[in-house]
């Protein structure tokens, strides 16, 4: 849908699976991702595979940009610093009154990742650009020290 609209507008783009991603990145000028949410200090939360794009732009040399709201800053700290995958419920894949599966079935349904904000380029917001060392800047202006 997203890039229809912008199709509509004039903005050429085109849509890839997510396996696709490392062949094609060489063709790609710049990687737009939007995120979940941004902590104090610079770590995101993002869509599922949004780190391998990253990884696969950062291999390549290619600007990854951060698109997000002022209300996606939280001033919360991320511990440990390690990445991870955020997990959904495995109802949305397989309902729970499916029998095919037996009871001993793991499923797994990744909802988003959280990694480090140093490895992106640029992040946007409502009201300008600005690099990875300004979020702890932000945060700190948006939220009081009693909060």
């Amino acid at each position: 849908k997203m890039a229809e609209m912008l199709k509509s507008h004039g903005i050429d783009c085109i849509v890839i699976p997510d396996s696709a991603v490392f062949a094609v990145m060489p063709r790609v000028t710049t990687v737009f991702c939007p995120c979940r949410a941004i902590f104090a200090d610079g770590t995101l939360v993002t869509k599922s595979f949004a780190k391998s794009v990253c990884l696969a732009a950062r291999h390549h040399s290619k600007p990854f940009v951060i698109i997000y709201w002022m209300s996606k800053l939280t001033d919360r700290f991320l511990k440990p610093k390690d990445s991870f995958t955020v997990l959904a419920s495995p109802n949305d894949i397989v309902p729970i009154d499916d029998d095919s599966f037996s009871q001993n079935t793991t499923i797994l349904n990744p909802d988003g990742e959280c990694f480090s904000g140093t490895w992106v380029t640029l992040f946007i917001n409502e009201k300008a650009p600005h690099g990875s060392a300004d979020i702890f800047t932000l945060v700190h202006d948006l939220y009081h020290q009693n909060d």
